[in-house]
């Protein structure tokens, strides 16, 4: 796994580069390395539901959180997730 993140970060920097030197710099740069890894994952229920909900925790969290907080808090939906991976397993 960790050559696959190491390949896919550095074809993302590669791609990347024109754009992220024209205008946005590193601020786009992790953001969209974060994507390229979750991407894999959200193919399955159990990772729909784990993704839907840890979105709505950090965007209920945003306004109301120190900076920071709302990403953690979203980890919460991974209890859920498992949840559902359990019953589908068990089906």
């Amino acid at each position: 796994m960790y050559v696959q993140e190491s390949l896919g970060t550095g074809e993302l920097r590669l791609l990347a580069q024109p754009l992220l030197e024209a205008s946005w710099g590193l601020d786009a740069a992790f953001p969209a390395a974060f994507v390229a890894l979750l991407v894999p994952h959200v193919v399955t229920r159990a990772g729909k539901v784990t993704a839907l909900i840890g979105a709505v925790i950090a965007l209920v969290a945003v306004p109301v959180t120190p900076a920071g907080a709302p990403i953690l808090l979203a980890a919460l939906a991974v209890g859920p997730g498992l949840v559902v991976a359990a019953r589908r397993k068990s089906l």
